[in-house]
C-alpha cells in the first residue's frame, strides 16, 4: 500500500479508494492543474507479470483514444520507481453491484443505465475495441444518474472487429486471485471457450448485467467455477419475471436477446440494440408499453385501456367464457403429460450426483467435451478419470467416460489399433455406469452411441431403443432433444 502524502512527480497520493484482481486504485491531487484523479496501480503481486504490465498500458491506450460521457476518460499513463501507472479522471459515486445491495434501482433507472451503458459500448466498438470484462463492478453511477464505465483492463483493440482470447488469457482470467467471483458470472460462452471475439460477447455480458439489476439475481449462478461455466455454456436462463414483479415485454425480449448462447442469434451490433432499446424508452415515456407481470396475464398500459364501451358486458362475458375454456383445456392437457404420458415424473428431479466430489471435474470434463479440439478431448478424458478415481461409484462419470472415448476413436485420426482399445475401453466403460445405476439416462445414452458402429453393424433398433429408454428416464435429456440424435419416423442416429 503506497501511504498518503507519497508524491510521484506532480500526483500527490491521498487515500487508497479500491483494488481488484489486477490492481489497486487511489485518489490523488494533480498538484499543477490542482484537480483530483484516480491513479491506478498493478497489484504488488503482478509487478514482476510482464502480461500484467501489457494489459495496464492496453487499458491507457484504449480507453484514452475514447472520448465520450459514459466512458472514464484517461489522462495519461506513466512510470515513478519502476511501477506503470493509469492517470484517470476522478468521479463521485457509487459502482452498481454497490448501489444494489443499498437499495434496488427501479425501471426508470434500469432504463437510463442501460442506454448509458449501450451509448458508451456503442463509442468503443466503433473504433474497434472491445471492453471484455463488463460488470456491475466497472459500471458506476454519479450522484446526478450519469453512467461511466470503467476498467478497460481487458479491453482488446480487434483487427477487422476480431479479437482471439487465447486459452493462456482465458486461464489466467479464470485463476487469478480475486478475478473469478467477479469476472466469470459475466462471460460470453464463447470467451470462456477462449474463442474468436467481436462486440457480440461484451452484448452478452451486457445482457447479464441487465438481467441482474432489474430482478437482483444474476441468470447464471452456481456454487463452483466449474458448474457456473457449465451453466453459462449449456443452460437457459430463468425467465426474467420469475425474479421480477413487472417488466416491459419488449425490454425482457432484448434482455433475452442478448443472453442467447450463439452470437448469431444476439444483437449484432450496439447500434442495432440501442434502436431497440430507445424505442422501449420513448413508449415508457408516452405510457404506452406493455408489462410481463408475476402470475399475471399481460396488460396494455396505454390511453385505450381507460375508454367506455359500449359493448363491454358482451366482450366481458364473452371473454370470461373464452377464458374458462382454454383454462379447463390446458389443465386437462398438463394432467395428461404429467400423470398418463410420465407418472413418475410429478416433480423436476433432483441430481443425487451433486453432492460427490467428483461432481466438480465431472463438469469440467462435460464443458471440454463440447468443443472439437483434440487437445481438450484428452483434457476430459483425463478430468473423467480423475472423477472415478475420486469416487468409483460416481456413476456419471463412466458414462462421459464412455462418450469421451468414442468422440475421440470417432472423429479424430488415431491407428486402427488404438481406435479398437478406445471403443473397447468405452463399451466397458458405460456398462460399469449402467450397473452401477441402471436408471441413468446418460449411461443408456452413452450406450446408444457406443452401439453405432461399423463393428456392431449399425444395430438401428437396439440404438433406438437406448435413446428411447434415455428420454424415458428424463424427457428434457438435453444431448437427445436438442442434438435430435434419433428421428421420430424411424431414421439414423
Amino acid at each position: 500500500m503506497i501511504p498518503s502524502g507519497t508524491k510521484l512527480g506532480r500526483y500527490e497520493i491521498r487515500s487508497k479508494i479500491g483494488a481488484g484482481g489486477m490492481g489497486e486504485v487511489y485518489l490523488a491531487q494533480d498538484t499543477e492543474l490542482d484537480r483530483k484523479v484516480a491513479i491506478k496501480f498493478l497489484s504488488e503481486s503482478l509487478l514482476a507479470d510482464e502480461q500484467a504490465k501489457s494489459r495496464l498500458v492496453r487499458e491507457a491506450r484504449a480507453a484514452a483514444s475514447l472520448d465520450h460521457p459514459n466512458i472514464c476518460s484517461i489522462y495519461e499513463v506513466t512510470e515513478y520507481d519502476g511501477r506503470s501507472f493509469i492517470v484517470m479522471q476522478h468521479v463521485e459515486g457509487e459502482t452498481v453491484d454497490v448501489r444494489m445491495k443499498r437499495k434496488p434501482l427501479d425501471l426508470s433507472e434500469c432504463l437510463s443505465l442501460s442506454s448509458q451503458v449501450a451509448d458508451a459500448l456503442a463509442e468503443a466498438h466503433a473504433h474497434g475495441i472491445i471492453h471484455r470484462d463488463i460488470k456491475p463492478s466497472n459500471i458506476l453511477i454519479t450522484p446526478r444518474g450519469k453512467v461511466k464505465v470503467l476498467d478497460f483492463g481487458l479491453a482488446k483493440i480487434v483487427s477487422h472487429r476480431v479479437a482471439v482470447d487465447t486459452e493462456a488469457e482465458t486461464a489466467m482470467l479464470l485463476t487469478e486471485t480475486g478475478v473469478v467471483l467477479g469476472t466469470a458470472p459475466y462471460m460470453s460462452p464463447e470467451q470462456l471457450r477462449a474463442e474468436q471475439l467481436d462486440g457480440r460477447s461484451d452484448i452478452f455480458s451486457y445482457g447479464v448485467v441487465l438481467y441482474e439489476i432489474t430482478s437482483g439475481k444474476r441468470p447464471f449462478e452456481a456454487k463452483s467455477l466449474a458448474e457456473l461455466t457449465s451453466a453459462i455454456l449449456m443452460r437457459e436462463p430463468p425467465p426474467l419475471q420469475s425474479h421480477a414483479g413487472v417488466v416491459p415485454m419488449g425490454f425482457e425480449s432484448l434482455i433475452m436477446k442478448c443472453l442467447e448462447k450463439e452470437p448469431s442469434r444476439r444483437y449484432q451490433t450496439m447500434v442495432e440494440l440501442t434502436v431497440d432499446l430507445d424505442r422501449l424508452c420513448r413508449e415508457r415515456e408516452s405510457g404506452n408499453i406493455s408489462a410481463s407481470m408475476n402470475d399475471a396475464t399481460t396488460v396494455r398500459m396505454d390511453s385505450a385501456v381507460s375508454k367506455p364501451q359500449q359493448s363491454w358486458p358482451l366482450m366481458g362475458s364473452r371473454a370470461v367464457a373464452a377464458f374458462v375454456g382454454l383454462l379447463i383445456i390446458t389443465l386437462a392437457l398438463v394432467g395428461y403429460m404429467r400423470f398418463f404420458r410420465h407418472p413418475t415424473n410429478n416433480a423436476q428431479p433432483v441430481n443425487k450426483y451433486e453432492s460427490s466430489p467428483a461432481y466438480d471435474a465431472y463438469l469440467r470434463a462435460r464443458v471440454n467435451l463440447k468443443s472439437e479440439n483434440p487437445a481438450q478431448i484428452e483434457n476430459a478424458i483425463s478430468l473423467l478419470k480423475q472423477a472415478i478415481s475420486i469416487d468409483p461409484s460416481f456413476a456419471p462419470g463412466w458414462a462421459e467416460l464412455a462418450r469421451a472415448y468414442n468422440i475421440k476413436s470417432f472423429y479424430f485420426s488415431a491407428p486402427e489399433a488404438e481406435k479398437k482399445q478406445l471403443n473397447e475401453d468405452a463399451a466397458v466403460a458405460v456398462e460399469k455406469a449402467l450397473s452401477l445405476d441402471p436408471n441413468l439416462a446418460e449411461g443408456h445414452f452413452a450406450r446408444g452411441i457406443i452401439l453405432w458402429t461399423h463393428a456392431n453393424h449399425f444395430p438401428h433398433e437396439a440404438v433406438i431403443q437406448s435413446y428411447r429408454r434415455a428420454l424415458d428416464l428424463d424427457p428434457n435429456f438435453v444431448e437427445v432433444t436438442t442434438k435430435r440424435w434419433f428421428r421420430s419416423d424411424g431414421g439414423t442416429p
